[in-house]
């Protein structure tokens, strides 16, 4: 396959995991959903992904979630921030960049790895992702 065509193959298969405009609830159960399947491939010993960019997409991913219920409750004097809508947009944004780097990443080791077993795991990574993004 020649290399236009390949980059044409794998902008495809990124913009097939892209979600957006979604809720703030619906946000939150598809990125914990994407969390775990994951983090059930790094269990597994899939070494794709660096640990940096797993930890920070996991804590983005908690901290969006857990200001989105914090914001949800009924108690919101809770909530030491003056700003706390703008900080839970941060980490929204945050999550969605850690995100997008992380389907690059596993769209671009599918192409280039020569493992079937790790090819065939990365390709059940990307069915999961837009079979929630399906959901």
């Amino acid at each position: 396959m020649s290399h236009e065509k390949q980059q044409i193959e794998v902008k495809q298969m990124i913009e097939t995991l892209v979600c957006e405009d979604l809720n703030d609830e619906k946000f939150c159960q598809y990125h914990r959903a994407v969390l775990e399947l994951v983090s059930s491939a790094a269990k597994e010993g899939m070494s794709f992904l660096p640990l940096d960019l797993y930890c920070k997409y996991k804590g983005f991913v908690e901290l969006s979630c857990k200001m989105f219920q914090k914001m949800q409750s009924d108690n919101q004097a809770e909530l030491f921030f003056a700003d706390w809508e703008e900080m839970y947009h941060c980490y929204r944004t945050q999550t969605e960049t850690q995100y997008r780097i992380l389907c690059r990443l596993v769209v671009a080791t599918y192409q280039n790895t020569t493992i079937p077993e790790e090819r065939e795991t990365l390709k059940s990574i990307i069915d999961g992702i837009r079979n929630i993004t399906r959901g």
